[in-house]
């Protein structure tokens, strides 16, 4: 799998401006663009990646504090080992066999301080659930996106919410990106002030700022 290597800036909208975060486990990294950014803006002292590709290994140890080639599932000895204050999930859990767990042991090994910022693509987006509904058709992407062919879970906004509650975690503050028709752009300045029962068939992801209940 090869990943862009571009920043995901909007996370730094849900993070408190002021605040400084001593150690960043940065899970599914890729190239480490974001907390590579995030170290740079002073945003963390340290950042610890990890991630399964080794194409991307080289990048991400050049620019992160410290690096290790693992799987998502795998990280729990440097959660222990590293005390992060701040962890990264961004299109981690639609991977994991079982996020619940992992999710779950993450949040149990981190002090109640920890905050997590968790992005995951919304199933209820109109390109899934028309085809579906019209069509009868449903069919992995390999090229990704919503139903990317190395997803193995998938995520309405109201299953997200079960998924954190679960995990005893609850959303101190989200956004999402959005996707619309072009017929329909001319409302694209309101869609963040539309009704979630809405708003949801235009969403394409979601990312959530989390703390511990």
């Amino acid at each position: 799998m090869s990943y862009p290597d571009v920043a995901r800036t909007e996370i730094l909208d849900l993070l408190p401006s002021s605040k400084v975060y001593q150690n960043c486990l940065d899970i599914g990294c890729g190239t480490g663009a974001t907390s590579y950014l995030m170290l740079k803006k002073g945003i963390i002292d340290k950042s610890f990646g990890v991630d399964s590709d080794p194409d991307i290994a080289k990048i991400a140890r050049k620019r992160l504090t410290y690096f290790k080639s693992s799987h998502a599932e795998d990280v729990i000895g440097l959660v222990r080992d590293y005390s992060p204050d701040l962890v990264l999930m961004l299109d981690v859990l639609e991977h994991m066999s079982d996020p619940k767990i992992s999710l779950q042991e993450i949040a149990q090994n981190t002090t109640d301080s920890c905050v997590y910022v968790v992005s995951l693509p919304n199933v209820s987006h109109y390109t899934v659930l028309m085809p579906l509904l019209l069509k009868d058709h449903f069919y992995y992407d390999p090229m990704g996106g919503i139903l990317d062919s190395t997803h193995l879970r998938f995520f309405t906004y109201s299953s997200m919410l079960d998924l954190f509650n679960e995990c005893n975690l609850s959303v101190a503050n989200y956004s999402f990106n959005s996707l619309i028709p072009r017929i329909l752009m001319p409302i694209s300045p309101v869609i963040s002030r539309l009704p979630q029962f809405i708003r949801r068939f235009f969403v394409t992801q979601y990312i959530f700022l989390l703390r511990k209940n």
